[in-house]
């Protein structure tokens, strides 16, 4: 687990990257909970992922907390499934995403649809424009917003439904990369 100011500010951050017997306390135990010792105060990003993520079953987390406090209660975190190996290339769904404005706080951002690439498997829907809040029913919004990263790392010829903030679901079958 790590944990990092959101301005991005390293020499402010906590990393624990190792498993060593001095690293237990920031390994999540077998009911999800951890420490990170001498964590930054303010907008925090809590990123934690498999000790082995190249072979892990589960995506990451990636998190924006107000740290206010020396103990703070996450709750609950959801970790997607991953349907796809971590390090290979998955499907393509001919769909880019508008970057967020500088200064966008993390739980702010939204998966905007920018660009849909002539040809691809997303063209004709959604729309430039909608906005993804949820992939095949998992809630992808703010705080939960990694979780898109993982959820859209298919194998070729996976369908994946895409809900929109206007109502409507759109299903996508991943495509060859081009």
């Amino acid at each position: 687990m790590m944990a990092a100011l959101s301005t991005g500010k390293l020499e402010e951050s906590s990393f624990h990257l190792g498993g060593g017997a001095e690293d237990k306390a920031r390994i999540s135990d077998a009911d999800g909970r951890f420490v990170i010792a001498d964590a930054p105060r303010g907008e925090v990003t809590i990123t934690g992922f498999s000790m082995d993520f190249a072979n892990s079953a589960y995506g990451f987390v990636q998190i924006p907390v107000d740290v206010d406090g020396p103990n703070v209660d996450l709750g609950d975190l959801p970790v997607a499934r991953m349907r796809a190996p971590a390090m290979e290339r998955g499907g393509d769904f001919g769909v880019a995403f508008k970057d967020a404005a500088p200064g966008t706080r993390a739980a702010d951002r939204v998966l905007e649809v920018s660009r849909l690439r002539p040809g691809g498997p997303g063209e004709g829907s959604p729309a430039v424009g909608d906005v993804i809040v949820s992939i095949d029913g998992h809630d992808v919004r703010g705080r939960n917003g990694y979780l898109a990263a993982t959820l859209m790392h298919v194998p070729v010829g996976t369908a994946v439904e895409f809900g929109l903030a206007r109502g409507a679901t759109v299903s996508i079958t991943a495509a060859a990369p081009p």
